[in-house]
This record gives C-alpha cells, sequence and structure tokens, in this order.
C-alpha cells in the first residue's frame, strides 16, 4: 500500500556564472538541463582561444547534459568527443558532467582538468582527480618532487577528443553532500582554497550568489593573465511542501501514484533495461557502463521503493517495465 511521508519534497536549486578572461574570446563552455526533478549540468574549459576551439564549447555542453540525461554521462562524454573530429583540427577541451536529484547521491563524469567540489560539513572537498601531467608525476615511482609536478600541471593529458569507456572516469558523491560546483580551470586555478571556503561559508544556501562570488573571486596571476573561469553551483534543497506519498510495488488497480513516477529519468532507464535484458551483462553493455554501476543503481532504485529483496525488484520491473519505458518517451 502507499503510505505517507512527513519529509519535506527536495528541490534542486541552480547557480551558473562566467566571466571571460583577459584574453578573448571565452573558451569555457556549460549547460544546465532539467528532466522533472532532475538536473543535468556541464562545463567545459577550452585549451586556446582559435575560432573551431570556441565554436566546439557553445555546442558541447548542451550535447552532454542532453545525451546524459537520454543514456547517462559517460555516452554524453563520448558523443561530444566525437564531435571533435568535425574540425581540421580538433579543439582539446577538457569536461565535466554531473547529474543532481532529491535524494540521490550526485553521479559525476569528467575528462581532463575541469572539476567537481562538494561543500558538507563546513569543508570544501575536490572529488574529482585532474588528468594533467602534473597530477601524473606525482603518482608514479612514489611521486616526482613537488616543483617538478607543479610545471606540469597546465598540461592536460586528455580531453573530449579522446574520451572512451577508459578513459573517462566516474565518482558518485554521498546524497549528504547537497552543494556540489562544477568549475573550470579558471576557478580551481585562481582561487584559493582558503577564498573559496569562506564563499561557500557565506553563500552556502544560496547556489546563485556564491556562483557569481566565485567568478568575481579570480585574480590575475604575476603575468597579469586571468584565465576563463565558469561555475554551476548545483544545491539539492529541502522545500516546504510535504513529498509525494511513498509507493512500494503496489498493484495498479489501487489508484495509487505509480511509483514509477517517484524515479528519476536513468532510473526509469534502468527499470526498462532490467525488464528487457537477460543479465547485468547486457544492461552493463547497452548503456556503456560497468557492472557495478548496474549494481549500484538497482540497490537506489530499491531503497526508493522500499523493496527489500531481488524478487520483489524482478516482480517490480516485470510489472512496471513498459510503463517505465513509456514515461520515458513520452
Amino acid at each position: 500500500m502507499a503510505k505517507a511521508t512527513e519529509r519535506a519534497a527536495e528541490t534542486v536549486e541552480v547557480g551558473v556564472a562566467q566571466r571571460p578572461g583577459t584574453e578573448a574570446p571565452c573558451a569555457d563552455g556549460y549547460d544546465v538541463h532539467r528532466v522533472g526533478q532532475e538536473v543535468f549540468a556541464a562545463v567545459v574549459d577550452g585549451a586556446g582561444h582559435r575560432p573551431e576551439t570556441v565554436r566546439y564549447v557553445a555546442l558541447a555542453p548542451a550535447v552532454l547534459t542532453h545525451m546524459g540525461a537520454a543514456i547517462g554521462g559517460l555516452a554524453g562524454l563520448m558523443t561530444a568527443g566525437q564531435m571533435t573530429q568535425a574540425y581540421d583540427r580538433p579543439p582539446h577541451v577538457s569536461a565535466v558532467y554531473a547529474t543532481m536529484a532529491p535524494g540521490e547521491p550526485t553521479s559525476v563524469h569528467w575528462i581532463g582538468d575541469c572539476r567537481v567540489y562538494g561543500w558538507h560539513e563546513n569543508r570544501l572537498t575536490q572529488w574529482t582527480t585532474d588528468q594533467t601531467m602534473g597530477e601524473w608525476l606525482r603518482t608514479i615511482n612514489g611521486g616526482a618532487a613537488m616543483e617538478i609536478a607543479e610545471e606540469h600541471d597546465n598540461w592536460s593529458r586528455l580531453g573530449l577528443a579522446q574520451a572512451s569507456a577508459a578513459t573517462c572516469r566516474q565518482v558518485e558523491i554521498p546524497a549528504a553532500v547537497r552543494m556540489v560546483l562544477l568549475v573550470s580551470d579558471g576557478i580551481s586555478d585562481q582561487v584559493d582554497q582558503e577564498t573559496a571556503e569562506a564563499l561557500c561559508r557565506a553563500y552556502g544556501g544560496a547556489p546563485q550568489s556564491l556562483a557569481d562570488a566565485l567568478v568575481a573571486a579570480a585574480e590575475e596571476n604575476e603575468d597579469g593573465y586571468r584565465d576563463d573561469a565558469t561555475v554551476v553551483a548545483l544545491l539539492r534543497q529541502a522545500g516546504s511542501q510535504p513529498a509525494a506519498a511513498e509507493v512500494g510495488p503496489v498493484d495498479k488497480e489501487q489508484g495509487s501514484t505509480s511509483p514509477v513516477d517517484r524515479l528519476t529519468r536513468q532510473q526509469r532507464h534502468y527499470v526498462a533495461c532490467f525488464a528487457q535484458c537477460a543479465s547485468m551483462e547486457e544492461i552493463a553493455d547497452r548503456r556503456g557502463v560497468s557492472r557495478g554501476a548496474v549494481l549500484q543503481a538497482r540497490r537506489q532504485i530499491m531503497k526508493r521503493l522500499d523493496l527489500t529483496s531481488p524478487e520483489q525488484f524482478e516482480a517490480f520491473t516485470q510489472q512496471y517495465g513498459d510503463e517505465a519505458w513509456e514515461k520515458i518517451c513520452h
């Protein structure tokens, strides 16, 4: 049966800000796309300011968010990566993509040196690892000397042109981390940790104010150069309205809200896949993810719907698989 809940309905609030650097034109890009209560966001950072790079960074972010919403973040990175081959000289562009939904971990995919930070318990934590030569030098043979590694931090080893299942990285940020920041290196390189944390403390409940403050805080280096700076701030905010009733795998005849309505778009994709596919390996291959990611998706769906066993989950997918697919398509 359906059961009422006292939890406040969560919403995802968004703040975006961009500040061109001292060298024109701006070669950063971003996009934010909403599907129901779920938010899909991307930030890209082009190397240099060639015309083809500037054109590409205006197109790629929306490809990331739309493909990510449809079939997942890895597919978004790889599709945007294929677009680099439409140029005589493929642009070198770093990218980060994230999806946030009420009550769920934030899923992040990236390639290159755009970053994601989480603000939680008065601390700003970096959740991504730069794919730079400097970072690589820090990890081999016990790590290179700090001054040598730092000289190579601006050398990004990978970008969207090299995006594949082997080169893209992924991380899930726990749902307890309510504020997540996607940034280009004009923020991470030119706003120090102490300043960024002070701004998070001041504007942690207001994502647009925080984004504006972060890009304004970027400072010129000793040569007078300031990079393009872009921020997308995502905040999972508790609302004042009561949440929808929690519904388990109930009979449709009871007249309750369908449990499929409580799932995010990506979770509906997984329900449809579980109904149609013979194995987790087949689902992983179809969605371009690991078997572990499929298992994690199943756990999250079971938790959201109060399903306590694999047998209950299988019965649910068989009953609601077609409905999940229909609600994806319409």
